[in-house]
């Protein structure tokens, strides 16, 4: 268990740098789409699992047609005792700008699984075993979480999909208290400065040492 005088310090620390942990998909050398924070609870980071190109994957939810995007989540515990976050649709709502395709400006979300705790992989979804339904944290431990996000077809690309996102709100849950946390995207130039469009129309993420955030 820490003591006071070095959680004060961890805390002060962190509140201070407000930087996603390093570890196995997280850490500096990861897209940062949107981030939150939330004084003495958690602070959280979105990412997306990027494809080979930005062109996003169909895909059939309740017999209708959509494009489909990986999200990931990378959440870290700044409360003093042990939170949590539940591994379905209720731990995330994702409001979009107004949408006529959109019903109520939500998107729907699926497939929620936790890929790595403190840095490290947690082992692949066993079939035959009962699908875990939570992640618990311990003080400062932190977690990636994986789901699925579900968007029109007239949504194309990965710059699409953000640019079409208002606010992502994650609950958290700690000694049976529900927590929202809200998350703000990075500025839509910034976004559209991280790909570039061929000349055919087709749109790539760029690397890394091309991004400027002007």
């Amino acid at each position: 268990n820490l003591s006071v005088t070095r959680w004060k310090q961890a805390y002060q620390l962190l509140a201070s740098r407000n930087q996603i942990p390093e570890g196995k998909h997280s850490g500096k050398l990861q897209n940062i789409f949107a981030q939150g924070f939330r004084s003495r609870l958690a602070s959280s980071w979105i990412m997306i699992n990027h494809g080979n190109n930005a062109i996003l994957r169909s895909s059939v939810l309740n017999r209708s047609q959509w494009n489909l995007v990986e999200v990931r989540l990378c959440l870290q515990n700044l409360f003093e005792t042990i939170i949590s976050i539940s591994l379905n649709s209720s731990a995330v709502k994702i409001l979009a700008f107004h949408s006529d395709e959109v019903n109520g400006d939500e998107l729907l979300t699926s497939n929620f699984r936790c890929l790595a705790i403190n840095g490290q992989l947690q082992p692949p979804i066993d079939p035959t075993k009962p699908r875990q339904s939570s992640v618990v944290l311990n003080p400062l431990d932190f977690t990636v979480i994986s789901f699925s996000v579900y968007c029109p077809t007239s949504i194309e690309s990965e710059p699409d999909f953000l640019t079409m996102i208002d606010k992502f709100f994650v609950q958290v849950e700690t000694l049976h208290t529900q927590h929202s946390m809200s998350l703000a995207m990075i500025s839509h130039t910034i976004i559209w400065n991280m790909y570039t469009t061929l000349p055919s129309g087709v749109v790539l993420l760029k690397e890394r040492p091309m991004v400027s955030a002007v």
